[in-house]
């Protein structure tokens, strides 16, 4: 089984269209529902977490 990718979640910026800032190997991206970047795909955003959709499964990034 393949572990997700190392991503980290660096903010939310909510509203009527919601963005996450994500982290991955050095790079920054802001991220929409349905995205794909880095071999997954952005599932659903809410107030404190990001879901995380990829080819095992799953995850979710949680707000510190």
């Amino acid at each position: 089984k393949v572990p997700p990718p190392s991503i980290t979640l660096d903010a939310i910026l909510p509203g009527s269209n919601p963005v996450a800032i994500l982290k991955f190997g050095g790079e920054s991206a802001v991220v929409s529902v349905g995205q794909e970047i880095w071999g997954v795909t952005v599932k659903k955003i809410d107030a404190t977490s990001v879901s995380l959709v990829y080819e095992n499964g799953e995850f979710t990034l949680k707000e510190n």
